[in-house]
C-alpha cells in the first residue's frame, strides 16, 4: 500500500524537557523530539479518548500503540522558527572541521552546536523535599534543561519555538482520529506544566524537508546524506562521520534493555547520499 506524506508543526506553549543521560547534577535535554516520544504521547491521547482511564482498559493502550506503528511512521521533530509565514526547521549536521552544527532548512546558514543551545535551552533549578524537616533534602539540588517556548534572538527579538516533522500514513480511518488531536503533552515533568504542544499546521507534502522520498514500499524511504533520526550502526561505519549513542527506554512500564548495537545520532553524515528506511520505532536503517 502506498504511503501518504504529511508535514506537521507543533508550537511550544510551555518549556519542554526531552531527557537524555545526565551530566552530574544537570538533567540534560535533547534539542529535538524523537519519534518514539511522539508515538507514546499520541498512543496515550488516543487511548484515553477511546477507552477512558479505567484500570480494566489499560491493556488497550498497547493495542492502539501497535496499530499506530503499523499504520504510521513518525519522523523526529526539529526546532523551527517562522520566516515570512512559513515554519523553517533547524536540522543537525556534522560539518568538516566544526563537529556538530545546526543548519536552517533550505538555507546555508549554519550555527555551532554550543551557540544553538544558547538560543534554545534554559535550565530550571529543583530539589527534593525531606518530609522530616520539610526542607531541601541533602544533596538533591539539581537543574533540568528545557527547550524554551521562545527563541533568544541576537538583536533582542523573541520568536515562538515550534517543532516540525513529517507523518507517513497508510490508514485513512486512523488518520482522521489523529487529525482531531490538536493538543499534546510530551516529555518529562508534564504534571508540573512542562511539555504542552499545540498543532498549528498539518498539510500534504511531497518531500521530507528538502529530501526525496519513496512511498510505494513496505517501509517509506528518504534519500539523504545526513541521517535525521537515530540510525543503527552497521557495515557503513567507515563511510559515516558523526557520534554514536546507545538507546534504551520503557514500554508499558517494562524497561527496555540497551540495544546491543549503538546508533548514529541525528546529524551524522555519510560520504554520499543513501536511501534510509523509516522503521516502526522511528529509527532509520541505511540501505547500502
Amino acid at each position: 500500500m502506498t504511503w501518504s506524506l504529511f508535514r506537521w508543526v507543533w508550537r511550544l506553549e510551555s518549556p519542554l524537557h526531552v531527557g537524555m543521560p545526565p551530566a552530574g547534577s544537570l538533567d540534560r535535554c535533547r534539542l529535538y523530539l524523537p519519534a518514539r516520544n511522539l508515538w507514546a504521547a499520541l498512543t496515550a491521547e488516543l487511548a484515553r479518548r477511546k477507552m477512558g482511564e479505567a484500570p480494566e482498559n489499560l491493556d488497550k493502550y498497547q493495542e492502539i500503540g501497535r496499530e499506530l506503528q503499523r499504520s504510521f511512521r513518525f519522523s523526529y521533530l526539529y526546532p523551527s522558527e517562522q520566516y515570512d509565514g512559513e515554519w523553517k526547521a533547524w536540522l543537525p549536521c556534522f560539518e568538516k572541521g566544526k563537529s556538530l552544527c545546526w543548519r536552517k532548512e533550505a538555507n546555508f546558514e549554519i550555527i555551532p552546536h554550543s551557540a544553538f543551545r544558547g538560543r534554545l535551552l534554559d535550565a530550571r533549578p529543583g530539589t527534593a523535599i525531606d518530609p522530616g524537616t520539610v526542607s531541601a533534602a541533602e544533596k538533591s539540588l539539581h537543574e533540568t534543561e528545557v527547550i524554551n517556548p521562545w527563541w533568544r534572538g541576537s538583536q533582542g527579538k523573541t520568536e515562538p519555538v515550534a517543532l516540525k516533522g513529517y507523518l507517513f500514513c497508510k490508514n485513512q480511518s486512523i488518520y482522521s482520529d489523529l487529525c482531531r488531536v490538536n493538543l499534546l503533552y510530551m516529555g518529562g515533568d508534564i504534571r508540573y506544566g512542562l511539555g504542552k504542544l499545540v498543532r498549528v499546521e498539518m498539510e500534504k507534502a511531497e518531500r521530507f524537508f528538502e529530501y526525496n522520498v519513496q512511498l510505494d514500499l513496505d517501509d517509506p524511504r528518504v534519500f539523504t546524506g545526513v541521517v535525521l533520526a537515530h540510525t543503527k550502526a552497521n557495515a557503513n561505519n567507515d563511510l559515516i562521520c558523526g557520534a554514536l549513542e546507545r538507546l534504551g527506554g520503557w514500554d508499558m512500564g517494562t524497561p527496555i534493555p540497551m540495544a546491543d548495537t549503538p546508533f548514529w545520532i541525528p546529524g551524522s553524515r555519510l560520504v554520499s547520499d543513501k536511501w534510509h528506511e523509516i522503521r516502526e520505532d522511528g529509527t532509520w536503517g541505511t540501505l547500502l
